[in-house]
């Protein structure tokens, strides 16, 4: 099994999983292939430094009830499964005070999508 690594997944305190990982971000338990989720473009895609909180849907596919995590900034971020087309977070712009972006990431099971950026715009003058 070359080029493969293992990882296990705690369900709850009676049920685990293990997968196989190969480079193709693709795992297999049981005969139960799961894909690497589909992230796409946030919506809304930017926010004002130093503006009130948003929430922010983030539409794609392969959102796993249940195991889905959103990071944000290369941070694990507090986020709600909406569907398995849609996971939500609350951006707080109030503790970014210049522009500039943050890479978001939406993963479960080992496998992450590819990333999306939201931008953070100057403040009003």
């Amino acid at each position: 099994m070359a080029g493969l690594s293992e990882a296990v997944v705690e369900i709850d305190q009676d049920l685990f999983y293990t997968f196989l990982l190969d480079a193709g971000d693709l795992a297999e338990t049981g005969g139960i292939a799961l894909a690497s989720p589909i992230l796409g473009a946030p919506v809304p895609a930017t926010a004002e430094a130093g503006s009130a909180p948003l929430t922010v849907n983030l539409p794609g596919t392969g959102y796993l009830e249940g195991l889905a995590r959103v990071t944000f900034g290369g941070q694990a971020i507090a986020s709600t499964w909406v569907s398995s087309s849609v996971m939500r977070i609350t951006v707080d712009p109030t503790k970014v005070e210049e522009a500039g972006t943050a890479e978001i990431r939406v993963w479960h099971s080992g496998l992450k999508s590819g990333p999306q950026t939201f931008t953070f715009t100057d403040p009003a003058e």
